[in-house]
């Protein structure tokens, strides 16, 4: 059985590093020093490395793919803000 690939909108448990264990929702992929909006709020990837952009409920973060297990199918609402960002 292969894993099944990060992608916006789904739900992923961080599987390594300092939140280990917590499931957030995954919102796109951002390079260091792009932006990228969690509940209504721009926030800039500083981390100095590209990863996905997650939102815990409670705050965001950037993990790369190896940190982060998808555990859930999609959210079509955020698939389609992504695609609509994409296009524009």
């Amino acid at each position: 059985m292969s894993m099944k690939p990060i992608e916006p909108g789904y739900i992923a448990l961080v599987i390594s590093g300092p939140c280990t264990g917590e499931q957030c929702d995954v919102l796109c992929w951002v390079n260091d020093g792009d932006s990228f909006k969690a509940d209504g709020t721009y926030y800039d990837n500083q981390t100095g490395k590209s990863g996905w952009a997650v939102d815990f409920g409670d705050g965001c973060g950037v993990f790369e793919t190896k940190r982060l297990l998808r555990i859930d199918g999609g959210d079509e609402l955020v698939e389609q803000e992504q695609h609509e960002e994409q296009a524009a």
